[in-house]
């Protein structure tokens, strides 16, 4: 499912770095690749545990730069988060930390490591909505919009922009839901997680919950060309860390109430692709990860299906994306597929594709899998 271009990044970007790795890459290429997702921290980084291989003089003083305003960025993200979170402990209102630096030093054990972005995120309890937009009124921030429904997912959030400029704050009172997965909000709570950083309280999920929120934001940015090889790296890094010390029996248990082993399934697939890597997973949950026979094999063909035209490959990624969420259920696709078409997301004919009928929803969907199934015409 992967373009040969992303594997080349992300084998290369993880393996082992010496002179002989970098006088054997296409540095031009790699190095252009670095810079399309964003991942020169990661790439300074992992050079100097190398002790800094040979590099042209130009590549090796872009890189310092990019570091360090990546890792200016990242310390104000992270003071700021901080000051939030202190405000938050000091009204007794209860909040864990969603992406951003506290959660990329979690996963990658450095500062600066993970690409700064300009949002914080932050899961709240939805009863302490009106008071948390308050509170962050008071020191600066405006409620920009409210966003209750989003077109694939149910993930609800209220974004708060400084007045002054800098940081935006995401909050969000539940997690990625959509109608047939549906992992629900108190299970985050119950297992949260509190650490003490530079004397304030910060709480996160537990490892577990985490497990199955990074496989959730994996699958929802699938279509994002960007921003998916970054998420693809969360997760590896996250498996490298904390594979061994994960409760395999409580996620097995998650997996059997809530019915989400088909997309943790495809994510630590995808996994093995991008990095070719076997991650020696506790054998047990592996096979409680097992789904019907029709299923695997439409989920193998979505996956080790390649694709010579760029648009193509977005449209077979959406359609990975539509099954995945909904656990591969035809039912739960045409869900899926019609609150997508009544909000025009998907655009599968150029005529009537502002129709709101059932007869041109049923048009665009026989086209959607005429173009799915005959690889003729994908091709």
């Amino acid at each position: 499912m992967l373009t040969k271009q992303e594997k080349f990044l992300l084998r290369n970007l993880t393996g082992s770095f010496n002179q002989e790795t970098i006088d054997s890459l296409d540095l031009k290429l790699f190095y252009k690749l670095i810079n399309n997702y964003k991942l020169s921290p990661l790439l300074y980084s992992r050079l100097s545990e190398s002790g800094f291989p040979v590099l042209p003089s130009d590549m090796r003083e872009e890189l310092r730069k990019n570091y360090l305003l990546n890792l200016q960025i990242y310390l104000s993200q992270k003071k700021e988060t901080l000051r939030v979170i202190q405000i938050f402990n000091e009204e007794h209102i209860p909040v864990i930390v969603l992406k951003g630096p506290l959660l990329g030093e979690k996963i990658y054990q450095k500062e600066g490591v993970r690409n700064a972005s300009s949002d914080i995120d932050l899961l709240i309890k939805y009863q302490d909505l009106p008071i948390t937009e308050t509170l962050l009124n008071n020191i600066g921030y405006k409620v920009r919009q409210h966003y209750y429904k989003c077109l694939d997912y149910y993930d609800p959030e209220t974004f708060c922009r400084n007045s002054s400029g800098g940081f935006g704050i995401d909050l969000h009172w539940n997690c990625i839901q959509t109608q047939e997965i549906d992992v629900p909000v108190d299970l985050y709570w119950e297992n949260c997680v509190s650490k003490n950083i530079e004397g304030i309280t910060v709480n996160f999920f537990s490892d577990e919950i985490l497990f199955i929120y990074l496989c959730m934001v994996l699958c929802r940015e699938i279509t994002d060309n960007i921003s998916f090889p970054r998420r693809l790296l969360d997760f590896h890094y996250f498996l490298l860390r904390y594979k061994d010390s994960l409760d395999y029996e409580y996620l097995t248990r998650i997996l059997s109430d809530y019915n989400t082993n088909l997309f943790i399934s495809f994510c630590l697939s995808i996994a093995n692709e991008g990095f070719g890597k076997n991650y020696n997973i506790d054998k047990a949950f592996l096979d409680s990860l097992k789904v019907s026979n029709v299923k695997s094999k439409v989920l193998n063909w979505m996956i080790n299906y390649d694709h010579t035209q760029e648009k193509d490959y977005f449209f077979k990624r959406k359609i990975i994306s539509v099954y995945v969420f909904s656990k591969g259920s035809i039912l739960g696709m045409v869900r899926f597929l019609w609150r997508n078409y009544k909000y025009n997301y998907f655009n599968f004919l150029e005529r009537d594709n502002l129709r709101l009928t059932p007869g041109a929803f049923v048009r665009h969907f026989l086209q959607l899998f005429k173009k799915l199934w005959k690889r003729s015409e994908i091709i």
